[in-house]
């Protein structure tokens, strides 16, 4: 009887067909690096720039004189003495709200006011204690002598440089191969690492060092180099510490959001974006139903790009699947974002016995400016 051959049983080698393309699982976009970008030394305006071997990156901030402060215990209507907690924000002439009662500071004395009582036609009235004051306006009467007001001083936040490196080792047999889909071993694994020709975001196109950098700002902390110790940049959650809201158990609401966006635009900030999982930004859809637009742009590298209309104004909402699921960013994008030391970059090193290695290392660093123009919601990631 005859054999019969079947492709599926006989043993011949058979051509094989198999693609040029090579399928990359990849998360190809990194929307938050994309959208702050990696060069921010312009947009903060260092000097002296780069650092030295301290890998210490220092930004001056300052702030108003604060227009609020609270009673430090309960006053009647008819006393002429208010104690606060820093009678150092007041001098005579302020105008000060209490409620629904309007008094004007006659002398301060360390942190007690000395006032005048139901001014301007207001009526004065029982204030308990921790009662908020607002400075409202300035009014001296004619002939008083100057007053000095009170000013704030500078501060120094800084971060440290960090620096990220992976290298890559191919031997000769290896190099001189021609695998199907790639022509450059060598090049092919290095452009896995700092991807490829059409920039960070491009679809393909992040490399792993570039997603690794992307996580700066959701996870680094900042850690002091040292002989034995390598620095770290701190990310988003090292610096806002004010403006924080929620825990891993609260619901995420729009009025949680919106009482961040208020308290940003409170402070002088300019919230335009918010930063946030897939999970979060369908909620913020259904929180916003009909006050949302969704234009195209290419500023985030195929991003999902929304813009919610809010008591602040109009706030764009990015979805990054680098986002941790339990937070929610609000972000002012002109006082945040990476700076660049020495950009990702190839060292070709002598060969070493039969194998080739190539080196990808980058320096970079992350800002925060005026930490309260900034929030972080924290919720639960479920419906």
């Amino acid at each position: 009887m005859a054999t019969v051959r079947t492709p599926y049983t006989d043993p011949t080698i058979q051509r094989r067909v198999i693609s040029e393309m090579i399928g990359l699982l990849d998360w190809t976009v990194a929307p938050l690096l994309k959208r702050l970008w990696m060069s921010g030394e312009d947009k903060f305006d260092f000097v002296n720039w780069p650092p030295g071997a301290s890998k210490k990156i220092e930004w001056l901030e300052d702030s108003m004189s604060p227009l609020t402060d609270a009673l430090n215990g309960s006053v009647n209507a008819s006393q002429t003495s208010f104690v606060v907690d820093n009678g150092s924000y007041f001098h005579a002439g302020h105008v000060v709200e209490a409620e629904s009662e309007l008094v004007i500071v006659d002398s301060v004395s360390n942190n007690t006011l000395t006032v005048i009582r139901a001014q301007g036609g207001t009526t004065a009235a029982t204030h308990a204690d921790n009662v908020v004051l607002t400075i409202r306006s300035i009014a001296q009467r004619t002939g008083a002598n100057y007053t000095i007001g009170n000013t704030t001083l500078m501060t120094a936040p800084y971060n440290y440089v960090q620096t990220l490196e992976e290298s890559i080792r191919v031997n000769d047999d290896q190099m001189k191969a021609k695998d199907y889909g790639v022509e450059d071993t060598m090049a092919y694994h290095l452009a896995k690492l700092i991807g490829g020709s059409k920039g960070i975001g491009t679809k393909g196109k992040a490399g792993q060092l570039t997603l690794l950098l992307a996580n700066m700002a959701y996870y680094g902390k900042r850690q002091a180099p040292s002989d034995s110790v390598a620095g770290m940049a701190g990310g988003l959650s090292t610096y806002i510490t004010t403006n924080l809201a929620g825990d891993t158990s609260t619901a995420l609401t729009r009025a949680a959001i919106e009482t961040q966006l208020r308290a940003i635009y409170t402070a002088g900030g300019a919230p335009d974006l918010i930063d946030c999982s897939p999970w979060a930004a369908t909620k913020i859809n259904s929180f916003y139903e009909g006050f949302v637009e969704v234009p195209r742009s290419e500023d985030t590298g195929g991003g999902t790009i929304k813009y919610i209309n809010t008591p602040v104004g109009q706030v764009e909402v990015m979805i990054d699947w680098m986002a941790p699921p339990t937070k929610l960013h609000i972000l002012d994008t002109d006082k945040c974002g990476w700076v660049t030391v020495d950009p990702f970059g190839v060292r070709k090193f002598e060969p070493q016995g039969y194998y080739t290695v190539n080196s990808v290392k980058g320096e970079y660093s992350f800002v925060v400016q005026n930490e309260k123009a900034h929030a972080i919601i924290t919720h639960s990631a479920t419906l």
